[in-house]
């Protein structure tokens, strides 16, 4: 019989590890937000594949530019307040 050793203890909770799938993203978008504020953005890695007012046709530009899986993403503006109701 063979002993098995586990990596880790299946009931202790999982450790943190950082997500670096869309680091180059984030990179990006923390350098240029302020210059695109109000608009919809298609990322690449560190790369602006397009930009606009409409999400739908930033997409479609960045798969008609053979990007499959562009990261869109609204870029708002830091002088708009978020709505609290009444």
């Amino acid at each position: 019989m063979k002993n098995i050793t586990l990596k880790q203890d299946p009931l202790a909770p999982p450790t943190y590890q950082p997500d670096v799938r869309w680091q180059a993203e984030r990179a990006w978008l923390k350098e240029y937000k302020a210059e695109y504020a109000g608009e919809w953005v298609a990322l690449d890695g560190d790369k602006l594949i397009a930009h606009g007012k409409e999400a739908r046709s930033v997409y479609e530009a960045a798969r008609a530019a053979g990007i499959n899986l562009p990261l869109v993403v609204l870029i708002k503006s830091d002088a708009e307040l978020p709505f609290a109701g009444w």
